[in-house]
């Protein structure tokens, strides 16, 4: 895949960034990466390529925000492996599918610390399983 700027070298950066509801993806060289993007995404893309998946330690293919944190309003990044990121993800909406609407500011901290070990634990064992 050839880089959306310069449609000349090998696209290396692929990142996808939801604004608003709206999607915006970029496939970019490492030249008109930092020609053209922000600190921000210039920081995203180099802490990709050195993150590792977080339940196996593998390489990553997939990161972003939390969709578990972000329902409580806190931003967290995880990133997974191909492997990973569809057993977490389904977990993850299970979880989601339950949560109250309305649920008190005071509970919602303890509640997704509960909520995040209980997820970690269900993919630790669904991965096992398929092993």
């Amino acid at each position: 895949m050839l880089c959306d700027v310069c449609n000349t070298r090998l696209a290396v950066h692929h990142t996808t960034t939801v604004t608003d509801g709206v999607a915006r993806t970029r496939d970019l060289c490492e030249e008109c990466l930092q020609a053209t993007s922000g600190p921000a995404e210039r920081d995203v893309t180099t802490t990709i390529r050195s993150a590792r998946c977080y339940f196996c330690g593998a390489g990553v293919n997939v990161g972003g925000t939390d969709p578990l944190a972000q329902r409580f309003g806190v931003h967290r990044i995880r990133f997974f492996c191909f492997r990973c990121s569809p057993v977490y993800g389904n977990c993850v909406a299970r979880v989601l599918s339950t949560l109250p609407k309305d649920l008190p500011s005071e509970q919602q901290a303890a509640l997704l610390a509960e909520l995040t070990d209980d997820v970690d634990r269900q993919v630790k064992q669904r991965l096992e399983e398929s092993q």
